[in-house]
């Protein structure tokens, strides 16, 4: 049973690393079996697992925030970015310069290659996720994946000033009117939104619902009347309840807004309580290391996958979905290598500085 005082001495929530293993691998099954076989290509595994990254990084930052006020009065702006820059700055910038040799190196044959280029100071600070406004609807850009971390880096710039500055009461009317226009827009469809090269798409999707809906979460959690209240609804099935109806809603493609408050769900029912029915599974070790270094694979499977998949073709004969799950496998152990490698040995450095400036509130 959910106990409040438990849940705000939770200093590492469980099941977050096993619900990172699931993002990346959904989004490397979109970019390695959907992607190459067309009945599975318009099924979006790999939109759904960055939802659930939103959803976490609005909960996770927004816990941090509230534990510190809560504990000190006040919020370190300081602290907070120094934090998030030795977090997230050294392997950003290591694979967008490894994109970049890339791209000089291809960018005669390839016309994604001349666009990073092209758009460059875009991803140096983290503004790539504009560019659905400059290109056509038939042009892709190298390191396009990138978009995810300029909206979560914008949310970190807004997020932690509007946190400290405003009382709980203001926050949580500019959340809710946030939440409702995005809701507006994204529930009038093509009416309000049209194409993805849109304005108001672009607007959308850089406000994320799914991270409001997170940031949402932390609030109400760290609240003794809405923890009480979600702790009503509480049963230990509750997580292998939402997570069977996300499965159903990704089969059967569901609407965006109906996604987004399942992955919302999933994030809330593993997180109030630490034991419920998935947390085994979530926090069985081989997952939940999957999960510790998910940050780097998001960012290097595709410069992993590529190489993977033309030397497949040129070794083997294999239909499209064989070429399509060897390189999966492949790639799913090759990037968690490498991911494990730069963990422990560049990334680790930079976290062992972090944690000189943790407020120790969460994971």
């Amino acid at each position: 049973m959910p106990d409040y005082a438990s849940y705000l001495n939770t200093k590492y929530f469980g099941s977050l690393n096993g619900l990172r293993c699931l993002c990346i691998l959904l989004v490397l099954f979109s970019h390695t079996v959907a992607g190459i076989t067309p009945d599975l290509e318009a099924i979006k595994f790999g939109p759904v697992g960055v939802r659930i990254f939103f959803v976490i990084s609005g909960f996770l930052i927004t816990t941090l925030l509230l534990r510190e006020k809560r504990s000190s009065g006040a919020i370190s702006l300081r602290m907070f970015y120094i934090r998030r820059v030795l977090r997230i700055f050294p392997l950003y910038f290591l694979v967008l310069f490894a994109y970049t040799i890339t791209a000089l190196h291809t960018q005669k044959i390839d016309p994604s290659a001349r666009l990073l280029l092209k758009y460059f100071p875009l991803f140096l600070i983290y503004a790539q996720n504009v560019l659905v406004l400059m290109l056509k609807p038939q042009q892709t850009i190298l390191f396009a994946l990138a978009w995810s971390l300029a909206t979560e880096e914008q949310f970190y710039s807004v997020w932690p000033f509007i946190e400290k500055t405003l009382t709980h009461r203001r926050v949580e009317f500019l959340l809710f009117g946030t939440v409702t226009f995005i809701s507006f827009l994204y529930l009038g469809g093509d009416k309000f939104l049209g194409s993805i090269h849109s304005f108001w798409r672009s607007v959308a999707d850089s406000l994320s619902l799914e991270i409001c809906l997170g940031v949402g979460i932390a609030h109400i959690l760290n609240s003794p009347i809405g923890f009480r209240r979600v702790a009503r609804l509480w049963t230990p099935y509750n997580s292998l309840i939402v997570l069977t109806l996300l499965g159903a809603a990704i089969a059967f493609q569901t609407g965006y807004f109906i996604l987004a408050i399942l992955c919302a769900l999933l994030v809330l029912t593993c997180v109030q309580c630490e034991s419920h029915a998935l947390s085994q599974l979530l926090q069985f070790r081989p997952i939940a290391n999957i999960g510790i270094v998910s940050y780097c694979m998001y960012l290097i499977h595709l410069l992993v996958h590529h190489p993977v998949l033309v030397l497949l073709r040129h070794v083997c004969r294999l239909p499209a979905l064989g070429y399509a799950a060897v390189s999966f496998i492949i790639t799913l152990i090759v990037t968690y290598f490498v991911s494990r490698i730069s963990f422990v040995y560049y990334e680790g450095f930079f976290l062992r500085k972090k944690q000189l400036f943790e407020t120790k509130a969460a994971n």
